[in-house]
């Protein structure tokens, strides 16, 4: 590059050595410092140069958008699946009250609630309402002793019936005494959304 500055000693044309950050007149080759104009040219045709390396800005912006559409939608798909798996844990929306009884009045509804049977009892008699099912919706209620499957019962709800009664009478004359449990279970989840425990004497 050459200097708009002339030579000292012959008036000629300096050029400046970036490299060696000095002038050199291309006359009579003396040296000469630098002047302050020669320095800001030479960073400025420095910056000039890699701006010529830095991509386009709007390209630079298109190519970021085709990168970045991508991976929006496929975390939109991610949480969507996340959120529908969710969405079907059928124990997070629903409330159960649930309890065992001895009788069910006129209405079929409990009398009382108890924790223990009697080993005479006639029958063991299981209660239960189920709020927050939006659609007619199957139930499955399962009754056990320690780890023996007695009896299961299929019932269906609705959002306007959604209260439920199942009972189970003895095998034999009288029950087992020990541990029992109901368990409901809702359409075909393999887990119960309930356990009821109570015991036999």
């Amino acid at each position: 590059m050459l200097s708009t500055q002339r030579c000292k000693a012959c008036g000629g044309d300096v050029e400046i050595n970036a490299s060696l950050g000095i002038g050199k007149c291309q006359y009579c080759g003396s040296k000469q410092p630098l002047s302050a104009d020669d320095i800001n040219a030479m960073n400025n045709a420095q910056k000039a140069q890699r701006m010529q390396n830095i991509p386009d800005s709007v390209s630079a912006k298109k190519h970021r958008r085709k990168i970045l559409l991508p991976v929006i939608i496929i975390t939109i798909i991610i949480y969507s699946v996340v959120f529908a798996s969710t969405g079907n844990d059928t124990a997070d929306v629903l409330n159960i009250s649930a309890h065992m009884t001895t009788a069910l009045d006129s209405k079929y509804n409990a009398v009382d609630t108890v924790n223990t049977y009697d080993k005479n009892a006639d029958k063991l008699i299981y209660v239960a309402v189920v709020n927050g099912i939006e659609k007619n919706t199957n139930v499955k209620v399962m009754w056990l002793c320690e780890e023996t499957v007695l009896n299961i019962t299929n019932i269906q709800i609705t959002p306007e019936k959604n209260s439920l009664y199942a009972y189970i009478t003895p095998a034999d004359k009288q029950w087992t005494a020990g541990a029992y449990y109901v368990e409901l279970y809702i359409d075909y989840d393999t887990d119960p959304i309930d356990i009821v425990n109570f015991q036999v004497k």
